[in-house]
């Protein structure tokens, strides 16, 4: 009786030290992260125990990193990002007179770059700086600190560029006498028309945007200069004027032959230039335009008869 009482106790003992069917088994964290059924009774919930293993996980995490930079905290991340702007002409941008004398001579643009914290609204004051240089770093960078890379600007040649390549009208020149007809020895005047063409930019006209790689630029045309070709060998030199009609254009010329003439006016085209809405600037360029079509002219003599 005896020996089968001591057997039944020894499976009792076996019995109550084996985990229950269908248990998941516990990682090797010390005691301290494991929290037991009794203590889950009196937790919030599950989410403590996730939250626990991951409090020790980064209290790990932290223990690696002090030891692989000799005991000393590693500082925390923080992430700058820029945004670069072209100088105004205004005061406005008064940091920008160190520098725009230099970047013009080097046929570049002067910016200011300004700083933010990743995730913070206010940018910081504006740094001053030419385009093709690298953008200069925040005012105040703490250890740790990743900068963001800034979008690459174009150089103001690329903006120049940019601005004679526009798809500009031709112009043609309108004479009086009109129909196509004066007269030898009696006074011409010419002046400039514009095709009143939405697919092209005239004088006066704003360009659509113009993505040219991180800036998006807009494009306004005025005249510079034009020349009137009268047909007969003579031309009227680069002026500024547009012309005009009978009696007041300032532009006119007297044929001394007869003939077919063949008239034209060249123009030479200039403008400003805004990034991303900012203010205007002068693009500080020149389009000569190309291949402005002749319109026929005929200068006949006028006689005199006698009527009864």
């Amino acid at each position: 009786m005896s020996s089968l009482l001591t057997s039944i106790l020894a499976l009792l003992v076996v019995a109550s030290s084996a985990s229950p069917a269908g248990a998941t088994p516990i990682d090797n964290d010390p005691p301290a992260t494991i929290i037991t059924d009794q203590a889950l009774h009196v937790a919030t919930g599950q989410s403590q125990v996730i939250d626990s293993h991951k409090e020790k996980q980064q209290q790990r995490a932290h223990s690696a990193a002090r030891a692989s930079s000799g005991g000393q905290d590693k500082a925390p991340e923080v992430r700058w990002e820029s945004m670069t702007r072209p100088c105004a002409s205004s005061a406005a941008d008064a940091l920008c007179g160190a520098v725009r004398a230099e970047c013009g001579m080097r046929g570049e643009t002067a910016t200011l770059t300004f700083w933010r914290r990743e995730g913070t609204t206010d940018w910081g004051v504006g740094r001053p700086s030419c385009n093709g240089d690298t953008p200069p770093p925040p005012p105040e960078v703490p250890a740790g600190a990743v900068i963001a890379q800034a979008p690459p600007t174009p150089s103001f040649a690329q903006i120049q560029s940019a601005f004679e390549e526009l798809p500009f009208c031709m112009p043609k020149p309108s004479m009086e006498p009109v129909g196509g007809r004066t007269l030898v020895n009696l006074p011409t005047f010419y002046r400039v028309t514009w095709p009143d063409d939405a697919g092209c930019l005239r004088p006066g006209k704003t360009s659509e945007p113009v993505q040219l790689l991180s800036w998006s630029i807009d494009f306004k045309v005025e005249p510079h200069a034009y020349l009137y070709w009268y047909g007969d060998g003579q031309t009227s030199g680069w002026t500024t004027s547009p012309g005009g009609t009978h009696p007041d254009g300032d532009i006119t010329h007297t044929y001394e032959t007869t003939g077919d003439k063949l008239v034209k006016v060249d123009a030479r085209l200039t403008g400003s230039y805004r990034v991303n809405g900012g203010d205007w600037q002068d693009i500080d360029t020149i389009a000569n335009l190309q291949d402005e079509p002749n319109v026929p002219y005929e200068v006949v003599e006028a006689k005199n008869r006698l009527v009864s």
